[in-house]
This record gives C-alpha cells, structure tokens and sequence, in this order.
C-alpha cells in the first residue's frame, strides 16, 4: 500500500488562506481476496481532515478504470485474475492516493460442493477450505447459468474426470432429470429426462465416464462425447443375468472399477444385483462372483481400498436383517491376454450384533489407509473399522455429531488425509473436516442456512489455470 499526498499554495497572487490537510488514519491492505462472482467490499482508509472541513470527493480505479466515485467500493469480481486497485481522495486542495490489488480467484476450483434444495429444484453451494473466511457460495451455478432452473427434488452429485487426457465432467441428478456440465465453468450443457427418478452418480477421479443409477438400472454419460447409453446393462448384464436366473438384474446403485496400481486404464467393474442377490463383474467378460457367499442378501454398501485392489462388501440379510461384510481382490483382467490374477475371496464374517452398523448407515472408505467409517442408522456418531482386523469392529464412536443434527453424507479425499461430513437439523447444515491423522475436526462451516442432501469433493483442477 501507497499513501501520497499533495497540496499547493501560491503566495504571490493573493494572502494566505488556510489549507486544509488530508492525513490517512489507516491503510489499504496489499491485496483482497474474493471469488469469482462474489462481491467485494472495500472500505476507505480513515483519514483525519487538519483545517477547515471541506467535502472529499473519490476515486475508485480497477486495472486502471474507474468503477465507482463512492466512499467505499464494492466491486462485483466478474473477471477472475489479480487487478491493480488505487483509491484517490481529495478536497479540491490536498490529495491522497491509496494503491492495493484485488485476486479475484477462479470460482470453479478444488473444494466442497454441496447439494440442498426442495421438492421443486436442487441448487449447488461451494466451499473453498483454502479460504476458510470467504463468504460461503449457496448457489455456485447461478454465474454462468442465470436463466436456468434445475428442477427436481435434488438426489445426488458427482464430479469424474482422466486428468491424462483433460477429460471431466460434473452431473447433477434432481428428481427424473439428469443435468451434465463443464466442471471448469459450471457450465450448463445437457440434460436427460427420464421416466423415474434419478437415485444415485458414481463420480470418479480417474474416468470420463459418469455412471448414473435409475429404475434398478444403470446408464453412462461420456464426458467427451456428452453421450448417454445404457449399453452395458442392456447388453452385457441383462444376458447373463436372463441366461442365470430367468430374469434380467435390479441393481444397487453402486459401482466399483478396478484398476493396475497406477495406471488411468479400466480393468473392470462391480455391481450387485439385488433381485437376483448375486455380484456381478464386468472385464473381458461379464460373470456371476461368489453367489453361495451373496444368496439371500441384498447390498447395504460396497467399498474400494487399497487403490482399488481390494473391495468389502456389507450385505443385508432379507429375512433377519443381520450383517455380512465380504472382503476380496478382484484380479487383473486383460483382453487378449492371460489372466494376471484371478478373483480371490480374502474373509467372510457376520458383522457383530452390537456393532451399530445397519439399514440405514452411511460408510466411506479412507482407501490408502485400509480404514472405513460408519455411522449409526440414525447418523449420531461415527465409527472406524479397519480391514486388516477382519471382524474387530469397535464399540466406541471415535466422533459425536453435534446436538441436534445428524449426518447426511460423507467424503474422503482421495489422498485419505480428510473425512468430510455433512451435517443438518433439518433446516441449517454443517460441513465438518475431520483430519485423519488424528480423527480432530480441524475445520467447521456451521450455520449453513440450507438443508443439505449430499456433498462432492471437486479435487482436479481446473484447465489451463
């Protein structure tokens, strides 16, 4: 910051008058902070007028414009970048100058993404945990999207993406409409309506594909192609499943992909089918995994560790309700080729009647550390469980929610450093980071005045920026 100062008298043409000096009482800070979008407040620096009072009058430039001649500035930040800012003040005799620059930051980057809304239309909020004093966004897709309406209860959120490739794409799932947009922009770009609702997206880090879930079905959008197909269920797994069981499959909405340990290249997927109580696994075939394991049970969740090179399974028991967790290594498929490895079956137990792990629970997994947490049904506290233990789950909650709310949704991040909760009491929220390395919240957005429904990490970033 710069404060400059100037005044003049001429001595030879008249007698001394009283000039009236400007002196700054406080500063410009060097650089503002905002994101796109978002307006920003600046306000004049205090200054003392020395002398007799005589009205001032302001200056606001932005990358060497004017944009306003009030007091203080509010400027909207349309335009992402870092801008230089002077303030001038004058009465007309003294002058003050006043220098600081704006960084009005890229509005889509790395954070959490939050869904609320009501019956009629689902809205996305925007937390950026960088800047933990930024106004939270409640509707981050209003910038470049101000004559739309995204109608339907909202469902659910995802973002996918092959950073190799610059391949990505966000989906919004709000009622039996299917909402696709350019993540870097949030950038409204096709829908899909579809005769049911929408129950559940499947985002990924590493695909460009999105896979949706509907009607006991699922279905693909290509993030390239902005195609919508559901090939694989129709043609891959209907067969099997009619060929098995006289029937075609009802699926949980979950699906796994696998993956060679570092590498961006698919080498299958899970899914489960509920009707017909089977896993099902897609690579260069389609087949039936485990059934003496899964009949009988219908999915309660389905997780990948160990950067994908191991999957746990809880399944439900139809008929008393009880709990089995199946943990197993999928193998290596190629097409063309001889196997890697084959599927491998690691443990099979009943989940512990006191473990407060049901219908109803809601599980991620901290998948570079072999840890899952859980909630209770009613989502008041949460728990930890790792695989490696295979079986030894613990009585005591490692966290408490807050009084009054419950938890609604969970993230880890795909490095395992973060669990992120979402919490409501039914009309305000709170989003909480949980450090994993030592299970403290370590940030908290409360008092959001939304009741939030589901939470996504957006964690590549944003193209060429």
């Amino acid at each position: 910051m710069l404060a400059l100062s100037s005044c003049f008298k001429d001595h030879s043409t008249e007698a001394d008058v009283a000039i009236t000096e400007l002196v700054p009482k406080g500063e410009l800070q060097e650089i503002y902070r905002r994101g796109q979008g978002l307006p920003l407040t600046i306000p004049c620096p205090e200054i003392e007028m020395k002398g007799v009072e005589k009205p001032l009058t302001y200056s606001w430039e932005v990358n060497y414009k004017e944009v306003s001649k009030e007091k203080d500035l509010v400027y909207p930040c349309n335009e992402f970048g870092i801008f230089p800012v002077r303030l001038k003040v004058t009465n007309g005799e003294t002058t003050l100058f006043f220098t600081s620059q704006i960084d009005v930051q890229y509005r889509y980057r790395k954070g959490i993404y939050f869904l609320w809304g009501d019956a009629s239309e689902a809205k996305v909020g925007y937390i950026d945990p960088l800047q933990p004093k930024e106004d939270i966004d409640l509707n981050s897709l209003a910038l470049n999207n101000p004559k739309e309406t995204f109608k339907g209860e909202p469902h659910d959120l995802a973002f996918y993406a092959n950073e190799k490739y610059g391949y990505k794409g966000f989906l919004l799932a709000a009622g039996k409409n299917l909402y696709s947009f350019s993540p870097d922009e949030m950038r409204f770009l096709k829908p899909l309506k579809l005769s049911t609702d929408v129950v559940g997206l499947m985002g990924d880090p590493n695909d460009k594909l999105g896979p949706f879930f509907y009607n006991g079905r699922f279905g693909i959008m290509d993030a390239v192609l902005l195609s919508v197909n559901n090939q694989d269920y129709r043609k891959v797994l209907t067969p099997l499943t009619k060929k098995e069981f006289g029937q075609e499959p009802y699926l949980a909405p979950r699906l796994l992909y696998w993956r060679k340990v570092g590498e961006a290249s698919t080498d299958g997927y899970l899914v489960y089918d509920n009707q017909n109580e089977v896993l099902l696994a897609k690579h260069k075939k389609a087949e039936v995994w485990f059934k003496d394991e899964t009949k009988g049970y219908e999915l309660l969740e389905m997780l990948s560790l160990d950067r994908s090179q191991q999957m746990v399974l809880y399944l439900r028991s139809k008929s008393d309700g009880s709990i089995k967790e199946l943990k197993l290594k999928p193998g290596l498929y190629k097409a063309g080729k001889k196997y890697n490895h084959d599927k491998e079956l690691t443990y099979t137990g009943m989940v512990p009647t006191n473990v407060k792990l049901a219908k109803g629970s809601i599980l991620v997994a901290a998948s570079l550390r072999n840890l899952i947490y859980y909630t209770d049904p009613e989502g008041k506290d949460i728990y930890g469980y790792s695989i490696v233990s295979e079986g030894n789950y613990q009585s005591s909650p490692l966290l408490k929610t807050p009084a009054g709310q419950k938890v609604v949704d969970m993230k880890v991040d795909k490095e395992s450093k973060y669990l992120y909760v979402a919490l409501t009491d039914g009309s305000k929220s709170t989003i909480q980071r949980i450090d994993l390395e030592n299970h403290q919240v370590d940030m908290e957005w409360t008092d959001l005045q939304v009741k939030i429904v589901k939470i996504a990490l957006r964690e590549d970033n944003p193209t060429n920026l």
